[in-house]
């Protein structure tokens, strides 16, 4: 479970960004992707223009978020895992986009692979040990211009919890999109595409 270390995900982000020739990035994170960008973002806050943290933990050492993240994997098993994830309503009322959610998902060999030596539950835990979380403080250093998007219903990064990590960093905003779960860009595109966009306009210069 090696890979399965954030200290590499942001090793990653900026082999791309090198790779790509961008030297900053407005980065749009969503869930696992928030350990990547806040690191790269606290790291080497001159190759980020602005940050965006749909729904995730972060890996950050926060007793609350800690506590939901690992009750929510104690309770389900990864055949259910993207439909608990969303929210009641969208699955109800729109069954085939939350297959289409599900199928997607099979996609990361990381999460349903057979023939990983450990189960899924147990490499998603791995990011969240102690040798891996930011200090709480972490965000106090922050000095990237921040936004903080989360579902009404998420059940796995809940929003207080996300209200609570948000009052650390300096400035930063806060957008709670009703009637979703842990995925508002894929339950309410519109809603999240708008809100997102607004907020870049405000905080990143265009060429």
């Amino acid at each position: 479970m090696e890979e399965f270390n954030p200290h590499l995900f942001q090793d990653d982000l900026v082999a791309v960004l090198d790779a790509a020739g961008v030297e900053q990035a407005a980065l749009v994170c969503q869930s696992l992707g928030g350990m990547a960008g806040l690191r790269l973002a606290l790291r080497e806050p001159h190759r980020v223009s602005a940050l965006v943290l749909g729904d995730s933990p972060l890996a950050i050492d926060h007793e609350g978020m800690l506590r939901n993240v690992r009750r929510f994997l104690s309770e389900v098993q990864a055949s259910e895992l993207e439909s608990r994830a969303l929210s009641a309503g969208f699955v109800q009322q729109q069954p085939e986009l939350a297959f289409l959610y599900s199928q997607i998902n099979l996609f990361n060999p990381a999460v349903h692979s057979p023939r990983q030596e450990a189960g899924w539950g147990q490499r998603l835990e791995h990011l969240l040990s102690p040798d891996y979380l930011l200090p709480l403080t972490a965000l106090d250093e922050l000095d990237v211009a921040t936004l903080f998007v989360v579902g009404e219903q998420d059940r796995v990064v809940t929003p207080n919890v996300v209200r609570s990590l948000a009052g650390r960093v300096r400035g930063a905003a806060v957008a709670t999109i009703a009637d979703a779960g842990h995925s508002p860009y894929f339950e309410r595109p519109h809603v999240f595409n708008r809100v997102v966009a607004d907020f870049l306009r405000r905080h990143v210069r265009t060429r």
